[in-house]
């Protein structure tokens, strides 16, 4: 519940957008092919289940 309230503020007051779970699966995808690094992930090619990896990976942390 913390980490939410950290992220709305950060939202509302810094206009930071919170982590989309989906981008971090998609990265945590792209490590199983070797591929660490990306020029811009958001650009980089779909994976399937990419949210669902993201989310397993939050909540694993």
């Amino acid at each position: 519940m913390l980490m939410d309230l950290w992220a709305m503020l950060l939202k509302r007051v810094f206009s930071i957008q919170p982590l989309n779970r989906a981008i971090a699966g998609r990265w945590i995808g792209h490590m199983r092919d070797g591929r660490f690094t990306h020029v811009s992930i958001v650009k980089a090619s779909p994976i399937k289940g990419e949210l669902q990896i993201g989310w397993l990976a939050a909540c694993r942390t």
